[in-house]
């Protein structure tokens, strides 16, 4: 028996790209940190160089090195007083992955107690 293996289309590389990526979002999910991406960084992972040669081990290749490696760099070097939140983007021909400043600003924190009332007494509920 021979098998015939034809050559992964563009389309299929991004798809093999997305599902690592949502892997990699996962495992960041794990440590407490938000990575979300433009739909370019699959594209730029699919079409990175040796990924079209070595197909899905090339675009896994990609996603680690253009996505993964400066996701942790930056989750080192951020501001550890901010949300662990981090987008991935494409900026010319490389990727980068910026840190998210999403502090609350004033009004936007709630209170955690809320007062009820209940036959003629305030409780608070936690």
């Amino acid at each position: 028996d021979i098998i015939v293996f034809s050559p992964l289309e563009s389309e299929h590389l991004t798809q093999i790209a997305e599902i690592h990526l949502r892997l990699l979002k996962e495992r960041a999910a794990d440590e407490g940190v938000v990575l979300t991406w433009e739909d370019s960084v699959a594209e730029k992972c699919a079409c990175h160089p040796g990924a079209s040669k070595t197909a899905a081990r090339g675009v896994i290749r990609a996603v680690e090195t253009l996505v993964a490696k400066p996701l942790g760099a930056a989750i080192i070097e951020g501001d550890p007083e901010t949300k662990r939140t981090f987008r991935a983007v494409v900026k010319g021909e490389s990727v980068e992955v910026e840190q998210m400043k999403t502090v609350p600003q004033a009004g936007q924190v709630k209170s955690k107690i809320k007062k009820k009332k209940k036959k003629n007494t305030d409780e608070e509920v936690v």
